[in-house]
């Protein structure tokens, strides 16, 4: 496995169950950190798994350290063609080509995402026709972490390009999708120095994990 973080965990072997891992075949493979790219062997010092040829198995890694979301891609029978996949613990191992011989090795490239960041978006600028006195935001925010508005994920407006920022108090107006939240909230921004060239400025904080499907910006 290529691993462009640091990853300690173990790898389990699962038998398929119509496209989903059914049961875990014997016991887990032994631990390890891994703290460098390139080729890392998984070994099982006991209860090790007996697979039959032309099955097909699921690979499942599993991280203790938490290092973040695996993305996977794996290769069956030392073949050509790959089945990418992102899961925080798991990927199947089948390809499209169909079954896995058992005495074949068993190839896998993963690539571990970092933990999750801080992260601040900040729009181009849009230019009003007059000088506004107030702002509307609208963002369209899906949770992955339980987020706290105006403490977890804040918004802002600006009047003079981003030089000047008032936060803007988001509200929950309600879901558009399932897990899907459309966030509203008005600010008071005449008090900025005057200007017509308007920013909006999304933060995220405490490290929480989002996603935001959407912003939009309003000025009169």
């Amino acid at each position: 496995a290529a691993i462009t973080a640091n990853l300690t965990g173990h790898v389990e072997i699962w038998t398929d169950s119509g496209g989903a891992p059914g049961t875990q075949v014997e016991g887990d493979s032994d631990g390890q950190t891994i703290s460098s790219t390139g080729e890392k062997t998984f070994t099982w010092s006991t209860s090790v798994p007996t697979l039959s040829a032309s099955t097909d198995y699921w690979l499942v890694f599993v991280d203790t350290g938490g290092a973040g979301d695996i993305t996977v891609r794996t290769c069956a029978d030392q073949g050509a063609s790959f089945k990418s996949g992102k899961h925080a613990t798991l990927a199947s191992i089948a390809d499209a080509s169909g079954g896995f011989s058992a005495a074949d090795d068993w190839r896998v490239e993963a690539i571990v995402a970092a933990g999750t960041s801080n992260m601040t978006l900040i729009a181009n600028a849009f230019t009003a026709e007059a000088t506004p006195a107030e702002a509307r935001i609208v963002l369209f925010e899906e949770d992955v972490d339980a987020i706290t508005l105006n403490t977890d994920l804040r918004a802002y407006a600006s009047r003079d390009g981003g030089t000047t920022y008032t936060q803007i108090t988001l509200a929950d107006e309600g879901d558009y999708a399932t897990n899907k939240r459309i966030l509203t909230g008005t600010a008071d921004i005449s008090g900025q120095p005057s200007g017509t060239s308007m920013k909006w400025k999304v933060e995220t904080l405490n490290t929480k994990e989002l996603r935001l499907h959407g912003v939009a910006l309003q000025w009169s």
